[in-house]
This record gives structure tokens, C-alpha cells and sequence, in this order.
């Protein structure tokens, strides 16, 4: 009778473990590859995002200014009607210049198709910083707290400003005439006072148009701070790859 053929368990063992570290081994290099690969597509769309928001930082910047005059005609205005009331006067020329812009409510949309497309797409996971992240987050509740307050401007304006004015002068020129959007000395339009009646109501409805204009102005300038900060996180993130 034969001897039982010896199990060769070392050979066995080695070639197994053999097997096992070529498994890990090559799970681990996809693994790295689908990591390098998604660091890859990360920098491609931060670099896209980082485009995105210079240009809707470049037109905030550029709205910024009118924006600003519409709160110092507002301001304007108001002391106006506030000297009046307390002379006790019947009447108060407002010139027309800063009584056009006190009318305009301006809104801003944020042209971001990119940051959009990859928000509602789940796309977003793809950047890995915590930095960006917040920073989209925060420009994110900025636009929509802007938003509201210039909305709120707005029907301010229509609601309450306009149908005041209406009631208490003849604006119809105003209105229908040309569009007086900023301080031109040479332009005589813009001193043209345009007569109203005064009274401590009209005298809240101007206040109340300065307080959400002032407010829409301060949201507007965060809004700018967000998306700048967007930019710069994006470009720290590439400074460290």
C-alpha cells in the first residue's frame, strides 16, 4: 500500500497569501485611481466654478454703485419731507433726480448655470473641501436673503411709494419722461423739483423706502463678500494641489 501523499501547506499558504495581497493590492489601486481620478474632476469644475463667480462678482461690483445712489437719493428725500413736516409746510418740492431713483427697486440674478446645474444634479459631492463647501453655502443663504429684502423693496415701492406720490403730486412727467438714473450736474432734469403734498404719512413711506433700500444695499454688499469668498477658497484649494 502506497504512503499517503504529504499536503504541501507551505507552498498551499504562501501562494494564498500571494493571491490575497494581489487582490488588496489591486483593489488598492483602483481605489487610488478612482481617488486621483475624482481630484481630477474636482479641480476641472472648481476651476469652472471659480470662472463662474469672478463674473458674477464683476457684475455686482458694476451694480454696486447705482445701488448706492438709490440709498443716498432715499436719504435725500426723506430729509427733505422731514424738514417739511416740521415746518409745518403744506408742500415739498422733491427734486427729480433723486425722487426717479428713490422708484427704482432693483433685483439681481445671479447667473450661475454651472453651480446650479451640479446643485440639483448631486454633482456637488464631488469637491472634497470643507472650505468651498461653505463657502457655496454661505453665497447660497446670502442670494436668498438679498433676495427677499429686494423683493420686499420692491413691493414697497409699487405698494406703498407709488400710490402715495399718486395721491399728493403730479409724478406723470416723472414717469413718463426720461429715465433720470444718476447725478448729472449739466442735466437740469435732475434738479427739476417735482411738487408734493407732505404729511407725517408720506413721511413714513419715504423713511420706510430708506430703511429697505439701506437694507437691500447691506444684504447686496454681503452677497458680494460670498461670492469673493467662494473664489478664494476655490483658490486656496488649488494652491494645494
Amino acid at each position: 500500500m502506497r504512503k499517503t501523499q504529504e499536503i504541501p501547506w507551505k507552498r498551499i499558504c504562501a501562494e494564498g497569501f500571494a493571491i490575497v495581497v494581489s487582490i488588496l493590492l489591486a483593489f488598492g489601486i483602483d481605489a487610488w485611481w478612482d481617488e486621483r481620478r475624482e481630484r481630477a474632476e474636482e479641480q476641472v469644475l472648481l476651476t469652472r466654478l471659480a470662472a463662474e463667480f469672478s463674473i458674477n462678482l464683476e457684475r455686482i461690483e458694476l451694480y454696486m454703485e447705482g445701488f448706492s445712489n438709490i440709498v443716498d437719493a432715499c436719504s435725500q428725500l426723506y430729509e427733505i419731507v422731514d424738514n417739511a413736516t416740521v415746518n409745518e409746510e403744506e408742500t415739498a418740492g422733491l427734486p427729480a433726480g433723486w425722487l426717479r431713483l428713490s422708484l427704482i427697486a432693483p433685483l439681481y440674478e445671479a447667473n450661475t448655470p454651472l453651480l446650479d446645474a451640479l446643485t440639483k444634479g448631486g454633482k456637488l459631492d464631488v469637491v472634497d473641501d470643507s472650505r468651498v463647501i461653505e463657502a457655496v453655502s454661505e453665497w447660497e443663504r446670502q442670494l436668498r436673503d438679498y433676495t427677499s429684502m429686494a423683493e420686499r423693496a420692491r413691493r414697497g415701492v409699487d405698494g406703498l411709494l407709488k400710490p402715495a406720490l399718486y395721491k399728493r403730486g403730479d409724478i406723470g412727467s416723472l414717469l413718463v419722461g426720461p429715465w433720470i438714473t444718476e447725478e448729472n450736474g449739466a442735466d437740469p432734469m435732475w434738479r427739476v423739483p417735482v411738487i408734493i403734498e407732505v404729511d407725517t404719512e408720506i413721511k413714513g413711506i419715504v423713511a420706510g423706502r430708506y430703511e429697505m433700500a439701506h437694507d437691500a444695499h447691506r444684504d447686496f454688499e454681503q452677497l458680494r463678500d460670498a461670492a469673493a469668498e467662494v473664489i478664494a477658497s476655490i483658490e486656496g484649494n488649488n494652491s494645494e494641489h
